[in-house]
């Protein structure tokens, strides 16, 4: 995900300490065959912080479990008027 982060941020080291760095993770989802790909099922919480700032949640599905899981996004605006990724994180 470096290549729509903020720069300066390094997506890939701060996921590593968290556990659950991305949906389809042994942590994230413990019976949802990996091989397969999740389904974005909602997107809602959406605010701005800020001007440049926009936050929102996304909850995804596994279609062979039934496990959902779900994560908080949060994008910056970059000076080009492009959005990148500031911060990710699960939150169930």
């Amino acid at each position: 995900m470096n290549i729509y982060a903020v720069p300066g941020e390094d997506m890939t080291r701060r996921s590593m300490y968290e556990g659950h760095s991305y949906p389809n993770s042994n942590d994230s989802m413990k019976y949802h065959d990996k091989n397969k790909c999740v389904s974005l099922s909602t997107l809602d919480q959406w605010t701005m912080p800020a001007l440049n700032a926009m936050q929102f949640r996304a909850i995804y599905f596994g279609d062979d479990s039934g496990e959902t899981v779900s994560f908080q996004y949060l994008f910056k605006k970059a000076d080009d008027g492009s959005w990148k990724i500031a911060d990710f994180r699960h939150t169930n």
